[in-house]
């Protein structure tokens, strides 16, 4: 079976019913049958989310658009963190 992408060639956006379908068949197939509860499908549907925005990222690289994504931060209960200071000075 030939590999289908998860977003739309065109235009780069995700497919959600591609996403619906791919999490379906990865849920019965960890399952090991149809008939697989509901937190399969959810961790499957999870996980193919995640492949779904690599695969747009990636998209979005080869045709030359910035990314997009949120921009990730550090957040510590114990303030700033400082480059070789420990955290529980007394």
């Amino acid at each position: 079976m030939a590999y289908q992408p998860m977003i739309h060639a065109d235009t780069g956006e995700i497919d959600h019913l591609a996403v619906a379908e791919r999490a379906q068949l990865r849920a019965a197939r960890e399952y090991g049958g149809p008939d697989f509860p509901p937190g399969y499908l959810r961790s499957a549907t999870e996980w193919c989310m995640a492949r779904a925005q690599s695969e747009r990222y990636d998209w979005r690289r080869s045709h030359g658009l910035p990314d997009d994504r949120p921009a990730s931060s550090t957040i510590t209960a114990f303030g700033r963190i400082e480059e070789g200071v420990r955290r529980s000075r007394f």
